[in-house]
């Protein structure tokens, strides 16, 4: 799983570029917001290795239920994660900003969404 920007991006693209070209091409999921950064990942990652497996998942990773749609929805694809890299992030200069649930959006994204992910649905 990996996201569609930034570091999450970079270590996909190269999972893809220097992963196996064979029966055991690696079957990447790309979580984000934007379908169009993702599909753009996507087509690098196909034009690197056309034998893998690449999906995109669309979430929101700042509200909770949005970290637990996107975890059962990977639950119901695979049976194990072999690598995770999780590295949602924001920069703002605001002091609090609450999401619709009521907890700071930073500490939302940098703080609470990757334990939440980690834990079964």
């Amino acid at each position: 799983m990996f996201l569609t920007a930034g570091i999450g991006a970079g270590v996909a693209k190269a999972f893809a570029k220097y992963g196996p070209k064979d029966a055991n091409a690696p079957y990447i999921i790309l979580i984000g917001r934007s379908r169009q950064s993702a599909e753009d990942v996507i087509n690098e990652m196909k034009k690197h290795n056309s034998n893998g497996k690449y999906e995109f998942i669309q979430g929101d990773l700042t509200l909770m239920k949005g970290v637990r749609g996107v975890a059962t929805e990977i639950a119901g694809k695979v049976e194990g994660i072999n690598y995770l890299c999780m590295s949602p992030g924001i920069m703002t200069m605001k002091t609090k900003d609450d999401t619709e649930e009521g907890i700071d959006r930073k500490m939302a994204l940098h703080f609470y969404s990757r334990y939440l992910v980690c834990i079964p649905c």
